[in-house]
C-alpha cells in the first residue's frame, strides 16, 4: 500500500466491520480482497476510469490494455497493446495518455494492479465479485509457498536447450523425480520448437512461466503468432514415424502422458499452453 492514506483508511474500515477482537493475517488478506474486488478501494478506481473512458467500449480497451502490464509488465509496446486490445493504435496511445493522466498507469502498485485485474474479471470476463474476490484472497493466501520464474527466450536456433536447463534448475529446487524431470525437459523442447517453427511470430520471442508450490507445478508457454490447436494436428502412428526416421512430433504426447492438465487456448493474439502437474504423483509415461 506504500503509506497511502487512502487505501490504509478503506482497509481499516473493512477490518473494523470484521468485529473480532484479534486480527490475523488471513483477516487482513481477506479484508484487503473485499476492498479491491467490491469495496470503496474499487469503488474509486471505477470512478476514475469512467471519467476518462468516455464510452463503454474505451473503457474495456483501456481495461484491456492495463492488463497487458499486470501480467507481462510496461506500456513501450503501443503496436502490441493495440493487438490485444483490439483498439487502433492511435486511440491506445491516446487512452496510455488518458490512463498516465487519470494515474492508472502504475504496473508496480500493487493495488491499481489488483483492482485493475478485479475489473478486468467482473467487466471484460463477466465474473462477479465474489469471484474476483477470491482470486485475489487465494493469490496472497499460496504467495508465501509459492515460487514463481518467468523466462523469454529468442526464436532462434538452439534456444530451446535454454529452456531444458532452466527446467532442469527448477526441478532440483523443487526436488522432481530426476526421470520425470527428463521427459518434461523433451516435452517442453518440443512444445518451444513447435512456437518457434509454426507460429510466425511477429515478437520472434516464446514466453514461459513456470509456478512451483509445495502440491504442484504449473508450467505457461505463450507466444504471438498464427493460432495453433490440437485438433488439427494429424497423429502419425509410432510405427510409421519410426519407419520415416521422424524424431519430431513426440511432445505433446510426452506432455499429455506426464501432465495431469493440459490446456491449449488463444488468447488475444497469442497461443497459450497451460500444464500442471500435481507433485504427489511423480508417476511418468510407461
Amino acid at each position: 500500500m506504500r503509506g497511502n492514506p487512502l487505501y490504509i483508511r478503506n482497509l481499516a474500515k473493512a477490518a473494523w466491520k470484521m468485529r473480532k477482537k484479534e486480527l490475523h493475517e488471513k483477516d487482513l488478506i481477506e479484508c484487503y480482497s473485499f476492498e479491491v474486488s467490491g469495496g470503496e478501494t474499487a469503488f474509486y478506481w471505477s470512478s476514475v476510469l469512467s471519467r476518462y473512458a468516455q464510452t463503454p467500449e474505451q473503457r474495456r480497451g483501456m481495461l484491456k490494455i492495463l492488463m497487458h502490464p499486470v501480467e507481462n509488465g510496461g506500456y513501450d509496446d503501443i503496436k502490441r497493446l493495440s493487438l490485444l486490445s483490439g483498439v487502433g493504435e492511435s486511440e491506445t496511445g491516446a487512452i496510455l495518455a488518458a490512463m498516465r493522466a487519470a494515474g492508472v498507469a502504475r504496473e508496480k502498485e500493487g493495488v491499481v494492479r489488483d483492482a485493475m485485474r478485479c475489473l478486468y474479471m467482473k467487466e471484460i470476463e463477466g465474473r462477479d465479485s465474489v469471484y474476483a474476490r477470491e482470486k485475489i484472497e487465494a493469490k496472497y493466501l499460496s504467495e508465501k509457498d509459492e515460487s514463481c520464474f518467468e523466462l523469454v527466450i529468442p526464436m532462434s536456433s538452439n534456444a530451446e536447450l535454454v529452456v531444458a536447463k532452466a527446467v532442469e534448475q527448477i526441478g532440483k529446487n523443487s526436488n522432481l523425480d530426476a526421470e520425470f524431470l527428463n521427459y518434461l525437459q523433451l516435452a517442453l523442447i518440443e512444445v518451444c520448437i513447435n512456437a518457434i517453427e509454426h507460429s510466425g511470430s511477429y515478437e520472434k520471442k516464446v514466453f514461459l512461466k513456470f509456478v512451483t508450490r509445495p502440491d504442484k507445478l504449473e508450467i505457461t508457454v505463450e507466444n504471438s503468432g498464427k493460432p495453433f490447436s490440437l485438433e488439427t494436428r494429424k497423429e502419425i502412428p509410432v510405427e510409421e514415424k519410426l519407419r520415416m526416421g521422424n524424431k519430431r512430433g513426440w511432445g505433446f504426447k510426452l506432455v499429455y502422458a506426464i501432465m495431469d492438465d493440459v490446456k491449449v487456448e488463444r488468447v488475444n493474439d497469442r497461443t497459450r499452453v497451460s500444464m500442471i502437474k500435481y507433485l504427489k504423483d511423480k508417476e511418468v509415461p510407461k
